[in-house]
This record gives C-alpha cells, sequence and structure tokens, in this order.
C-alpha cells in the first residue's frame, strides 16, 4: 500500500505540475503525454489505491463509491482520445457482477 501511494503522488506531482503551467485539468498532461511509462504508472496506481479505498470502505459506503466511479468514468470519457473507460463497481441500478 505505501508503495502505490509513493508512486502515485510522484505521477500526480508531475501531472499536476504540467496542468497548472498549462492551466489545464489534471488528467489533460496524463493523456497528452507522449511517454506511455507515465500514463501507464499513473493508471495503474490510482486503480491500486482505488481497489484499496474499495477495501477499507467496506459494503456500506460502496454504493456511493460506485456511482462516484461512475462519474469518473464519465469525465475520462469526454475526453476525445478514451473510448471507454470501466471503473468496476456495479450502482445500485446495475446488476451486480458477483455470482450470487
Amino acid at each position: 500500500m505505501f508503495a502505490e501511494g509513493v508512486s502515485f503522488l510522484r505521477s500526480y506531482q508531475q501531472a499536476n505540475k504540467g496542468a497548472v503551467q498549462r492551466r489545464v485539468g489534471l488528467l489533460s498532461p496524463v493523456f497528452r503525454t507522449s511517454d506511455p511509462t507515465f500514463r501507464a504508472v499513473f493508471a495503474e496506481d490510482a486503480a491500486a489505491l482505488i481497489g484499496l479505498a474499495v477495501a477499507f470502505v467496506g459494503n456500506t459506503r460502496e454504493n456511493d463509491l460506485a456511482t462516484t466511479l461512475r462519474h469518473l468514468e464519465s469525465e475520462i470519457e469526454t475526453d476525445p482520445r478514451v473510448t471507454e473507460a470501466v471503473l468496476t463497481l456495479a450502482t445500485p441500478e446495475e446488476a451486480s457482477l458477483s455470482a450470487d
């Protein structure tokens, strides 16, 4: 958990620095960089931290988190270079992926 946090913090700081300099949103430098490693590290660490957050939050707040992730998906998908974003929790209105 500590390693993911440190790694994400570094990529966040790099993205934020570029965003502030260009006066654009935080994700813009991530999508526009020519460095595929930076994009991969940012995405992988963000996904790992989201997974850890889900584990710590537990089921009582899962619906709220799922709704927040759907909003984040929508925001990411507004970028014309993104075809589809999938962040995996089902909202209360969606069918569950579990084998109930």
